[in-house]
């Protein structure tokens, strides 16, 4: 993530080079801690260095709606930084795609977790 700062705006290829490996890391690995570290560094990576940005939007918000999973912290992690990447997207489009599942994600991280960090990011 620091090395993004420093590349700064138009660096698609650095964020490519290293996306494959940290989704690897938020889809596949056990541990919560370094799931949600992953999806962070990919984020903000993205956030800075991509001007294609919707991929990972999208990748947020299927962690995030991902009826599946337990309400485990990188569901909390992935409503955090879907709204990081939806600055970037118009308002249209982020209208369109907050009305039914990721309203639907958020209240069910709301109403059925225990965990206040999880709530607190949604």
């Amino acid at each position: 993530m620091l090395i993004g700062f420093a590349l700064g705006p138009d660096e698609d290829n650095y964020v490519q080079k290293f996306s494959s490996i940290l989704k690897n890391i938020v889809s596949h690995n056990d541990n919560d801690t370094l799931r949600c570290q992953a999806l962070l560094g990919l984020t903000f990576s993205a956030y800075i260095c991509s001007t294609e940005n919707e991929s990972y939007w999208g990748f947020c918000e299927e962690i995030l709606c991902n009826e599946s999973a337990s309400l485990n912290p990188i569901r909390g992690a992935a409503a955090k930084l879907w709204c990081v990447l939806a600055s970037l997207q118009p308002t249209t489009v982020v209208l369109e795609h907050s009305n039914n599942r990721i309203f639907t994600s958020i209240v069910n991280l709301l109403m059925n977790n225990n965990n206040t960090d999880i709530k607190i990011s949604a």
